[in-house]
């Protein structure tokens, strides 16, 4: 059974995802925007300011938003590789079946939860000795 098409020509279907990609971006930009300020806010009261203190306007909340949101993107998808590699090698299975397959399952959690735990550690502390010895991008 053939797709329908629109009044344009295009795939009903097409027609839905870009749709929906357009409310994804505008949905994205807007949390990036919130976030940003949320950010500045954050610094600013880190160094006992505030906003009447250094005025902004909404271009400085969207350069901020240029200057972390790669960096956070980055990270996350670091994350969501590792956790799909880590699927692919313990064939799929979820963290209470992996334990629960274990001959010790208290000594399976614990190593598993203090991996889980080091893993973002170790990500944090490279990022800051990489922002040491290259701090263009620090």
């Amino acid at each position: 059974m053939a797709e329908e098409s629109t009044i344009t020509g295009a795939p009903v279907k097409l027609v839905e995802h870009v749709e929906q990609l357009g409310t994804l971006i505008g949905l994205t930009s807007g949390a990036l925007l919130i976030l940003s300020v949320f950010y500045d806010f954050s610094f600013l009261l880190a160094l006992d300011l505030t906003f009447e203190d250094v005025p902004t306007t909404i271009s400085d909340h969207v350069r901020s938003a240029i200057v972390w949101a790669p960096r956070v993107g980055g990270m996350m998808l670091a994350f969501y590789m590792y956790d799909m590699f880590m699927r692919r090698v313990e064939g799929g299975r979820t963290e209470k079946e992996i334990i629960a397959s274990s001959s010790t399952p208290k000594f399976t959690k614990a190593l598993r939860a203090g991996a889980n735990a080091l893993i973002p550690l170790m990500a944090g502390l490279f990022l800051m000795g990489f922002a040491l010895f290259v701090p263009s991008l620090g």
